[in-house]
C-alpha cells in the first residue's frame, strides 16, 4: 500500500472529511520524522510501499492518537511493545481461520458472538503495555465485548484513567476491507494473503 492509499484507508477509519486531509497528511509527515513505523522512512521523493505489518502498526497508532495520547508516546508504546501487537493479529487470525466464511465475516466486519482481540493500552511514563492485575501478566485480552465488560477482573482496567482498550480486530477488518473495495483487489485474495502473512510471524502461544 502506498502512502496516498494508507492516508485514504486512515480517513475512511475515523471519517475524517476533505476539510481536515491536510491536517491529517501533517500528522503523517510527523510520524515519518519520528520514523515510524521502522523500515518505511526511505528518503524524500521515494515511494514507500506500507506491507501488512507497517499498515496495522500506522492504523493502531492513529487509533490511539484519536483518543488522547500524543504521537510520540504512542509510537513509544507501540515499538516496545511489538511481539504484543503481533501475538494479537496472530489471535485474530485463528478467529477467522476457525470460521468457515472468513471473507463473509470481513464483509460484514462483525466477528460471531462477540468475538474479539483487544489490545489493553497502559499509556505511562514508561511506555508499556502492561497490566497491573493480579493473576494476568500479559498485555494482550481476548475476549467476546460483553464478556470482557463483566469480567470482574479487568473491570478496573475499563475505569482506570491510565489505559485503554483498543480492538484489534475491528482495526484489522477496517483494513481488509478497504484493501478489498477501495484498492479493488478482491476480497477473497486479500484474506487470502493477510493469512498468509500472519502465519509467517504466529507466535508458538498462539498454536
Amino acid at each position: 500500500m502506498l502512502l496516498n492509499e494508507l492516508n485514504g484507508l486512515v480517513r475512511a477509519k475515523f471519517d475524517i472529511g476533505e476539510d481536515r486531509k491536510g491536517a491529517l497528511r501533517s500528522r503523517f509527515q510527523h510520524l515519518q520524522r519520528l520514523k515510524f513505523p521502522a523500515g518505511v522512512n526511505t528518503g524524500r521523493g521515494k515511494k514507500v510501499d506500507y506491507g501488512w505489518w507497517e499498515t496495522l502498526q500506522v492504523c493502531l497508532a492513529f487509533e490511539l492518537i484519536d483518543q488522547g495520547l500524543s504521537p510520540d508516546l504512542v509510537i513509544a508504546m507501540i515499538s516496545n511493545n511489538l511481539d504484543g501487537i503481533e501475538f494479537g493479529a496472530a489471535v485474530f487470525t485463528m478467529l477467522l481461520e476457525d470460521s468457515s466464511a472468513p471473507a463473509e465475516l470481513i464483509s460484514r466486519q462483525k466477528m460471531p458472538d462477540g468475538q474479539g482481540c483487544f489490545l489493553y493500552c497502559a499509556a505511562n511514563a514508561l511506555a508499556n503495555f502492561k497490566v497491573e492485575s493480579e493473576g494476568f501478566q500479559g498485555f494482550m485480552a481476548f475476549y467476546g465485548e460483553d464478556e470482557l465488560v463483566r469480567d470482574n477482573e479487568f473491570r478496573h482496567l475499563l475505569d482506570s484513567s491510565n489505559g485503554t482498550f483498543v480492538n484489534l480486530g475491528n482495526i484489522i477488518m477496517h483494513i481488509l476491507n478497504y484493501r478489498a473495495t477501495a484498492l479493488d483487489e478482491g476480497l477473497d485474495a486479500v484474506v487470502a494473503d493477510f493469512l498468509a502473512w500472519a502465519s509467517d510471524f504466529r507466535p508458538k502461544d498462539a498454536s
